[in-house]
């Protein structure tokens, strides 16, 4: 699933306000947009299954259904799956690389998780 950079700015709001009607969103963003379009961006976020929503009197009160943690993780994993699907095992080569480089604790942790440590050496 993608998201343009107003869906990720709305639902960065909506996450940190935990509930919000649109008059709350647009508060937030505090960036002049009209109404309508925070508007039309959170029924596009209640649509794709991202966020929730109940009526409060003549408005709609929207929600997070995810975690900002559950979403990186849902996204973090399509995202995985669709380049190994495409690519193999070039794409897992250059994940892992990636992760030694910039996040070593992680990497450190995927090592262990994979059994490096025991079989007594490094794999590189």
């Amino acid at each position: 699933m993608v998201l343009g950079e107003l869906e990720w700015k709305v639902l960065e709001a909506v996450w940190k306000l935990k509930r919000a009607t649109v008059r709350d969103v647009l508060k937030a963003l505090a960036d002049g947009r009209p109404y309508t379009t925070v508007m039309t961006t959170l029924d596009r976020l209640y649509r794709k299954g991202l966020l929730g929503r109940r009526k409060v009197g003549k408005a709609y009160e929207y929600f997070p259904r995810l975690t900002r943690s559950e979403m990186g993780k849902s996204l973090a994993k399509r995202a995985l799956e669709h380049l190994i699907r495409l690519f193999g095992a070039p794409a897992v080569v250059y994940f892992v690389d990636a992760l030694k480089e910039f996040d070593p604790e992680n990497f450190e942790e995927l090592r262990r998780l994979l059994g490096g440590e025991r079989r007594g050496g490094d794999r590189e």
